[in-house]
């Protein structure tokens, strides 16, 4: 007899059988790792990331790519440019966000007139609308 024949399988659990249908479907499939500059839009540099993204495989924050003057805005920090090299650069990341913002407000208010009032309660719930 062998060493361990399953009678007493120990805290582990007993293996499987070894017909692979156990009811369970599989694992879905990874993700690969993130990290490195560029490539989709994850990784990279960004102002407020969280870590590396240095093309080494981890790291950086997932989302969306910053904007251009975003990038603009922390290269001028990182290379320890002047302040008011920074100043206008600041400048520009906030004309940039104030037009991002208006075009958010107007999007939430054609949403707002195609949804029913349920609709409009949940997207409210949710953070989607004012």
């Amino acid at each position: 007899m062998p060493w361990n024949d399953n009678a007493n399988p120990g805290p582990w659990g007993s293996p499987p059988s070894g017909d692979g249908d156990d009811g369970k479907s599989p694992p879905p499939p990874r993700r690969p790792s993130g990290g490195g500059n560029g490539g989709g839009n994850n990784g990279g540099t960004n102002a407020n990331a969280g870590g590396g993204g240095n093309g080494n495989g981890g790291g950086g924050r997932r989302g969306p790519t910053p904007s251009p003057e975003v990038e603009a805005l922390s290269s001028a920090i990182e290379a320890n440019a002047s302040a008011d090299e920074i100043k206008g650069k600041l400048a520009a990341v906030r004309h940039s966000l104030e037009a991002k913002q208006a075009k958010l407000v107007a999007a939430q208010a054609d949403l707002q007139k195609l949804v029913s009032t349920k609709q409009e309660a949940v997207l409210v719930l949710r953070g989607i609308l004012k």
